[in-house]
């Protein structure tokens, strides 16, 4: 392992039930200096807080149209909510955490409308948008070429009870290749 984080340290990250926690050990485990984070699907910062605490020196790049749409309406893609003003106060709370940050950048955007303002070369993109097979593959697809050679594509919820589209995209897109980890995340590195 190529990493200065002490054991101990890897042991307490292994003990939290978060994807952001896995994503970090990997990191380490494989000697990924994470830089740069695209978050797909931000909804309330939670995930992105913790991004920001375990790599507090690495650019987010926080995308989510926090916007209902008929797609994003169906039981596969596996909205948060179905009523407007939760994604505006969502909205509202991610802006106001990261209002100081200047390394992160909040794209009001799908992540297909964000492609272009995103530059290439990201270390590490975790995707927990719409969870339907259609969504899950396209952002694979337009973002996986957007990583750094060894950097890391990410995402949440692989997990049959809830979201085969995940599981479906994941395996057809990378069979037999993908590492998975706590919190139902799985991981392609780059190679």
């Amino acid at each position: 392992m190529n990493s200065q984080i002490s054991w101990q340290n890897l042991l307490f990250l292994q003990s939290i039930e978060a994807s952001a926690a896995y994503l970090k050990i990997m990191s380490e485990v494989w000697g990924v200096q994470v830089r740069s984070i695209v978050e797909i699907g931000v909804f309330d910062g939670r995930t992105s807080k913790l991004f920001r605490a375990l790599f507090p020196d690495a650019f987010l790049y926080l995308i989510d149209p926090w916007q209902l749409y008929d797609e994003y309406l169906s039981a596969e893609a596996g909205p948060i909510s179905k009523m407007q003003d939760d994604y505006e106060n969502a909205y509202r709370e991610v802006k106001e955490t990261f209002k100081q940050d200047q390394k992160v950048e909040i794209l009001r955007k799908t992540s297909m409308e964000a492609l272009d303002d995103v530059p290439d070369g990201i270390d590490l993109v975790y995707i927990d948008g719409n969870h339907s097979y259609f969504h899950v593959k396209q952002d694979i697809e337009h973002w996986f070429p957007k990583v750094c050679p060894m950097g890391m594509l990410s995402g949440h919820d692989y997990n049959p009870s809830y979201f085969p589209g995940v599981i479906k995209a994941v395996n057809e897109l990378f069979p037999e290749s993908v590492v998975l980890g706590q919190d139902y995340t799985w991981l392609k590195q780059k190679t």
